[in-house]
């Protein structure tokens, strides 16, 4: 405010209550809303000095977007450093603190449109529905919605460090391996492994609350690095998991029971996939250090033959089909290249491809305009390319990039029926991309390392980070 208005305010008398009445009286209103967005820096550096003075901080936490556009030093020094008896503690100051210490280090450093991203993950994970409300209303632009936040994470791990509340980085158990599927009975689940050997069924519908736990094997633990469906003999669905040791293992989802263990690889099993062989059997193709990819069916104790022997490590799988209907295998190897197996002919389809300067990471299958298999990949380069796979041709490079590599990829069911596709990466961001224009719509930071992505429903996608998993709505009216 001018210093004029300012004046008039301290000689009105009750220089702290008039002051602040003065910043608030001075702050830009869209629709009757307050936008600091658009305030002058005095006002976002010095609002909370007046509020205190004025005795009126409750009244400025009470809106979500000071959260946003307040300067972290200012929110931050207030928050840990003026905590109030609980009993009487003002609700909007508690849940501020709660919600802004969750993932604190990260809220800090971020700029305002990532922050509050991270506060609507937060607010989410603590139950805070109506702050969560607040943020997203406050972003009309954003393209990306937070449906639903599981909350056991920050339970487990927000303890109290002096004044303040923080998201301990204690992520010994990282989740690993998240494989949606759908049960017998029609529940729909996620499988979740751990880095102690652990695996996890959880429903879609709670996933706060652990459905079973598969069996463990005895031993040292063998980490799942990786996992895939298989339909058992009897109809059953199972899970088979490539893991550390280069063993692969079949389990049962319902019972949890582990059926078989089986050797293959030498060295640690990186990828997986689930198949339907010409034959009309379920299998799953396995692929690792050894560079070797094997094809197990659900009954046989031993492998196929090798399907593919490359020169560099296998780091991910896809199956997908060729115009004619003909199966294919995507392999994405450490040294950058995409092969393309036919497994009905056994022999390679289309020529070997130099996708990218690193490991390839990530495949995903869709149609070309004229009808020819497209293949996107996406690397530890951080970019996202899009090749013709019978010719071998860069046909798009999707831009902007992830500043650090490319985790996963997945294609996306929207309501339009425009194909879509969503991307994770190294940097902790979620971007979510038009095919048609070959164009990002959005992107999403969140609060922890990106561990799996997947879709869930139409609009929807499945995003796993730290120990959490989120689903996020994806709203392309909003472009």
């Amino acid at each position: 405010p001018s210093g004029a208005r300012v004046a008039s305010g301290l000689f009105a008398g009750g220089r702290g209550e008039r002051v602040f009445e003065v910043i608030l009286a001075d702050r830009p209103r869209f629709n009757g809303r307050l936008r600091w967005a658009s305030a002058e820096p005095y006002l976002r550096r010095h609002a909370i000095d007046h509020a205190v003075e004025a005795g009126r901080v409750a009244d400025l936490f009470e809106d979500a977007e000071y959260l946003v556009y307040g300067p972290p030093s200012a929110v931050l020094s207030y928050l840990t450093g003026n905590r109030g008896d609980s009993t009487t503690e003002d609700d909007a100051l508690r849940r501020a603190r709660d919600v802004y210490g969750v993932s604190l280090a990260i809220t800090a450093r971020a700029e305002p449109r990532e922050r509050r991203q991270i506060l609507q993950i937060d607010s989410a994970r603590l139950g805070a529905l109506a702050l969560q409300r607040e943020l997203t209303d406050g972003a009309a632009d954003q393209v990306i919605r937070v449906g639903w936040v599981t909350r056991e994470v920050a339970a487990a791990h927000v303890r109290q460090l002096g004044d303040g509340h923080m998201l301990l980085p204690d992520f010994d158990d990282e989740v690993l391996v998240r494989t949606p599927l759908t049960l017998h009975q029609g529940e729909r689940v996620v499988v979740s492994g751990s880095s102690k050997g652990r695996l996890v069924v959880r429903s879609i519908s709670n996933l706060d609350a652990p459905l079973r736990h598969l069996a463990v094997p005895t031993g040292p633990p063998d980490p799942v690095l990786t996992a895939a469906t298989l339909r058992l003999p009897d109809g059953r669905v199972g899970i088979l998991g490539g893991s550390e040791s280069g063993r692969v293992r079949i389990w049962d989802v319902d019972s949890g029971d582990l059926l078989d263990t089986r050797s293959g690889h030498r060295g640690p099993v990186y990828a997986s996939v689930a198949l339907d062989l010409p034959d009309g059997s379920s299998a799953a193709a396995t692929g690792g250090m050894d560079g070797v990819v094997r094809i197990w069916g659900s009954a046989s104790d031993e492998p196929k033959a090798a399907a593919f022997v490359g020169g560099s490590p296998t780091r991910t799988l896809r199956a997908v089909f060729a115009p004619d209907g003909t199966q294919l295998l995507v392999i994405g190897a450490l040294d950058g290249r995409l092969h393309t197996w036919d497994l009905v002919h056994d022999r390679p389809w289309g020529p070997e491809i130099g996708a990218h300067s690193g490991e390839v990471r990530a495949i995903v299958q869709f149609a070309l305009k004229d009808g020819e298999l497209g293949l996107l990949s996406g690397g530890a380069d951080g970019r996202l390319r899009i090749w013709n796979a019978r010719t071998g041709e860069l046909e798009a490079l999707l831009w902007p990039e992830h500043t650090e590599g490319v985790l996963h990829v997945t294609n996306m069911s929207m309501p339009s029926g425009a194909p879509a596709l969503a991307s994770a990466g190294r940097d902790w961001r979620d971007r979510v991309w038009d095919l048609q224009r070959r164009a990002q719509v959005d992107s999403f930071k969140l609060p922890g390392p990106i561990n799996s992505l997947d879709t869930a429903n139409v609009g929807t996608i499945l995003v796993g980070f730290g120990l959490s998993m989120a689903e996020l709505g994806v709203d392309m009216r909003a472009t």
